[in-house]
């Protein structure tokens, strides 16, 4: 027999014959809305921080302050998830000096590198407050592209309730049937990414594009988006890693 949903759409068959039980889901894949900068590049508007200077080519901050480079150009929704992307150069990549994003109250990773062509992060506000970069006090480098979309969620295909009817367990799949997400919120905001493997509570939980990663243990690469080829086992392995590669 089948089960449909009100559109009709087949969400639950079981085939007598061969003992099979599918389940089917909807919106597999996370998605991304458009770009709300009302430049990526041009930051000589609308941009503002002490020690940052904010020019068309990019925004440039000299060591010896801590506060942040604040973008005025749209009002980030509470409760919402955007994916950020930026590219950054001429820091000291010392170990010890950072930048990190800041979006409706919550901050991202910090970023210790030199330089990153591409360093994406997934954010959830909790409030309304301005996007930003701040920086260490010694940090000196220069932003010079940002982008910032609302990512959507994929739905879990299969989710099971504890006594108390909360979700314990979800499975997700996707368009690409190289993926296997097991976990609440395990590979929620997987886009495009293939051939991931995540078991765990929130492992690979904002991977987008990465692939080939494979996560065991409770937020294991929690925060990868764009990193591939990884391998995390255990809670917390490589929760941090969000563009990085081949490691394990």
């Amino acid at each position: 027999f089948q089960v449909q949903n009100a559109t009709g759409t087949q969400v639950l068959n079981v085939d007598t014959t061969n003992s099979i039980v599918s389940v089917q889901g909807t919106n597999s894949n996370a998605t991304l809305g458009s770009d709300l900068m009302l430049s990526d590049t041009n930051f000589s508007s609308d941009w503002s921080g002490t020690n940052w200077t904010n020019a068309s080519t990019g925004a440039t901050h000299t060591a010896g302050s801590t506060v942040a480079d604040v973008y005025s150009g749209f009002t980030p929704t509470a409760n919402t998830t955007y994916q950020i992307t930026f590219t950054f150069s001429g820091a000291s990549g010392n170990g010890t000096d950072y930048i990190v994003p800041n979006i409706g109250g919550v901050n991202g990773q910090n970023i210790y590198a030199a330089s990153d062509t591409n360093e994406t992060q997934v954010i959830t506000t909790t409030g309304t407050g301005s996007l930003e970069f701040i920086p260490s006090t010694n940090w000196a480098g220069t932003i010079t592209s940002v982008t910032v979309q609302v990512l959507t969620a994929s739905n879990a295909a299969l989710q099971v309730l504890n006594s108390s009817s909360a979700v314990s367990l979800q499975v997700r799949t996707s368009t690409d049937t190289g993926n296997s997400f097991i976990g609440v919120s395990s590979g929620e905001s997987n886009t495009t990414g293939t051939y991931n493997t995540a078991l765990g509570v929130q492992a690979l939980q904002d991977n987008t594009t990465g692939y080939n990663n494979t996560a065991l243990g409770a937020q294991a690469l929690q925060d990868n988006t764009t990193g591939y080829y990884n391998t995390a086992l255990g809670a917390h392995a490589l929760q941090d890693n969000t563009t990085g590669y081949n490691n394990t």
